[in-house]
């Protein structure tokens, strides 16, 4: 049974006026050469939004992409993550 959902319709819009930023923002930032490769970390329903509006020339620059939302976690908490990432 699926219904309507006010909240997660707002959230959805929400989340796609963000990832169009986000996605220029990847774009200007690679012209500018500040990344050569790059490690997504996001939950998965972001990251299936990001993968529909990046460029292949993004695409082809992401080194890991990592379907977890973090955000609610200690700033501590995520460093410890992402260095687990990065730096296995």
């Amino acid at each position: 049974h699926h219904g309507y959902d006010v909240r997660s319709e707002k959230k959805h819009h929400a989340d796609g006026g963000f990832v169009h930023k986000l996605s220029a923002w990847l774009e200007m930032a690679s012209k500018e050469k500040v990344f050569d490769r790059i490690a997504l970390v996001a939950s998965p329903h972001m990251l299936g939004e990001l993968r529909a509006v990046t460029s292949k020339n993004i695409q082809g620059r992401i080194a890991a992409e990592v379907n977890k939302d973090l955000l609610k976690l200690p700033e501590k908490e995520i460093e410890d993550r992402l260095s687990e990432i990065v730096c296995p």
